[in-house]
């Protein structure tokens, strides 16, 4: 029996498909370069906390209860809302897959609904990691649910795309609000999506926490204060993305100072998560004044990185380095957090180099 015609057709038929194979892993590792190059906190975090459940296989299981699951569904239901609201160039969109065979509005529905899911991918690990078993309810619940939920919250993120879409393209009458112009440019230029995507995540962790401490009041002092000194961390990440999308060309007629712009940024930050550094601050009432000053440290930090005009990647490393080092030296001892000054104080006279470099 001759085996050449049949290694011939094997040939014709693995050749095509390693080719296509090796072809969508470019496009992916095409995509996820350029989503760490974007977004370079998420994807580490998410990096990190999947090789976490990774590592400890099967021997981490979360306990959760009723409650918990009702405010976290509440989260991620709030969390997609917001972050539908951010707004999506959709003529890019249509120009890169001008030659297909949709039409323009075809298009729009099919990049509405890719958003919508995207806005809801915590939801979809949060339902994996329960089909896993590796979050395990402590009341009935039943498998229809989770995929339930993830579907009407995608159906309600696509319904605010759609709405906000179309709101952008009217021309409607507005009644103008005197309003502080202060006030006004920077709760424009803050008040972004995705700072409050992570203000609310932080939020939200703050309470979960907070309920835990009420209810267990011998926790380590000095891990108390490295927690709550790391949520609301956490929540200042979403000052970079804002500083990104700020006019500088409107300040530069207006006020380009550096004082000025640091000054803004640290005031909304502070008044922002007062509420939850006040509480935090009180819990930690023994090291009331060190809390203080290493949240400002946190904070002038997280702003000075963001002033350098780094590559998103090299920001993302040197915010999320600092973090945990600081972090940990609170946790060894909360008054070692007093040796992070010289490096704070140091990158804040290279990023008012740079933001005068960059004007």
């Amino acid at each position: 029996m001759n085996s050449k015609p049949f290694s011939i057709t094997v040939l014709s038929i693995v050749t095509p498909s390693m080719a296509l194979a090796l072809f969508w892993m470019k496009v992916a590792v095409r995509r996820i370069i350029a989503l760490v190059k974007v977004s370079p906190l998420v994807v580490i975090g998410s990096a990190v906390f999947i090789a976490a459940f990774v590592y400890t296989k099967t021997n981490v299981v979360i306990s959760l209860s009723i409650g918990y699951f009702v405010m976290i569904m509440a989260f991620l239901f709030f969390a997609s809302l917001i972050y539908s609201f951010k707004s999506i160039n959709i003529p890019d969109k249509l120009i890169r897959y001008s030659k297909s065979a949709f039409s323009n509005r075809a298009l729009q529905r099919i990049f509405f609904i890719q958003r919508a899911i995207a806005s809801n991918v915590y939801t979809l690990i949060f339902m994996v990691l329960v089909f896993l078993k590796r979050i395990s309810p402590d009341f009935p619940l039943n498998a229809a649910i989770l995929p339930t939920l993830f579907l009407f919250f995608t159906a309600c993120s696509f319904g605010v795309i759609i709405t906000r879409h179309r709101d952008r393209q009217r021309t409607a009458r507005i009644r103008r609000v005197k309003i502080n112009a202060a006030i006004k440019s920077t709760a424009l230029d803050f008040m972004t999506p995705s700072f409050f995507l992570t203000a609310l995540t932080s939020i939200a962790l703050f309470i979960v926490l907070f309920i835990d401490y009420i209810g267990d009041t011998n926790i380590e002092a000095r891990l108390l204060f490295a927690i709550f000194l790391g949520i609301p961390a956490f929540g200042f990440i979403g000052m970079s993305n804002a500083l990104a999308g700020v006019n500088w060309v409107f300040y530069a007629v207006i006020n380009n100072a550096f004082s000025y712009q640091f000054k803004r940024a640290e005031l909304f930050l502070t008044v922002f998560f007062a509420p939850m550094i006040i509480i935090s601050a009180a819990i930690n009432v023994n090291y009331l004044f060190i809390y203080l000053y290493a949240t400002a440290l946190l904070i002038t930090f997280f702003i000075s990185t963001d002033f350098l005009n780094l590559p998103p990647l090299v920001e993302g490393i040197l915010i999320i380095g600092f973090t945990v080092i600081t972090l940990y030296i609170s946790y060894i001892n909360p008054y070692l957090t007093l040796i992070m000054t010289a490096p704070t104080a140091l990158l804040l006279v290279k990023a008012r180099n740079a933001y005068y470099d960059n004007l």
